[in-house]
C-alpha cells in the first residue's frame, strides 16, 4: 500500500492580537488544512508542540478531524503567543493515536 506524506508543519506565532486569557495573555487559533490524502479510512491526527515538550513522546496538544475531500480540517484555539511544532498523520485505523514499530519508528504515514 502506498503510504501518504501528508506534511511536517512548523507553525510560529507571530504577534496576534486575539482574545485573552484569564491570565490576561493575547491567545490565538491556528487552522490547518491537511490535503492530498489518498484514503478516507481513519482520520487525520495532529499532535502540537510546544518549546519544553518532549517531540512525538508527550504532545501538548492533541487533535483529530474526518477525511473529507482528500483532506482534513484541524483548528488549535486557545494557544497562547509562541513557537509551535505540529506533525500531522493519518491514523488509518482510527485508533486516535501514531502508532509506532517496535524499533519506535512511526507505523502510519506522517507528516
Amino acid at each position: 500500500m502506498k503510504r501518504v506524506l501528508i506534511g511536517l508543519i512548523f507553525a510560529v506565532l507571530a504577534s496576534v492580537a486575539g482574545p485573552v486569557s484569564q491570565a490576561g495573555e493575547l491567545q490565538a487559533s491556528l487552522q490547518f488544512v491537511i490535503q492530498g490524502v489518498n484514503s478516507k479510512n481513519g482520520k487525520v491526527g495532529l499532535n502540537l508542540f510546544r518549546n519544553d515538550d518532549e517531540m512525538f513522546a508527550h504532545p501538548y496538544k492533541s487533535l483529530n478531524a474526518e477525511i473529507v475531500d482528500n483532506q482534513a480540517v484541524i483548528v488549535v484555539e486557545g494557544l497562547s503567543y509562541g513557537k509551535y511544532a505540529a506533525v500531522a498523520y493519518h491514523d488509518v485505523n482510527g485508533n486516535g493515536r501514531l502508532d509506532h514499530h517496535f524499533l519506535g519508528y512511526p507505523d502510519e504515514p506522517i507528516a
